[in-house]
């Protein structure tokens, strides 16, 4: 279930981000400074993402997704999803993130309509049809 972060996550979210070698501190986690989203089921949280607003495009600050599920395209996309959607009622025209190229989840930024731009900036146009349109 995605849901947004409480703070009776905080713990597990702290633990999720350094579990894939995220700095908790960096993305204002122990704060739960800015906006986050969580992917929890069974009392446990499968993935987070955390996001700023804007226009014309909201900032995607961390998106991770915890061992376990890591590589079944699900947990990460349905987050960007819900992201994707939210910004779209929001009004932004596109969201706009940082990310490795050669991490396997470029190709999932790529299946969902991302270009990689040099310097590791992601960037997806709202405006145009995507996997991270849901149906």
């Amino acid at each position: 279930m995605i849901r947004d972060a409480q703070e009776s996550d905080r713990v597990a979210l702290v633990a999720l981000l350094e579990a894939t070698e995220q700095i908790p501190s960096v993305y204002g986690a122990e704060g739960l400074d800015g906006w986050w989203l969580v992917d929890e089921q069974g009392g446990r949280l499968r993935g987070a993402v955390r996001w700023d607003w804007g226009r014309p495009e909201c900032w995607i600050h961390v998106l991770t997704v915890a061992p376990p599920d890591q590589g079944t395209g699900r947990v990460g996309l349905r987050l960007l999803q819900a992201v994707a959607a939210q910004a779209r009622t929001y009004g932004a025209r596109g969201l706009v993130g940082f990310a490795r190229a050669d991490r396997p989840a470029a190709d999932l930024y790529q299946r969902g309509g991302a270009t990689l731009e040099p310097g590791y900036r992601v960037r997806v146009d709202l405006r145009q049809p995507s996997i991270l349109m849901r149906s």
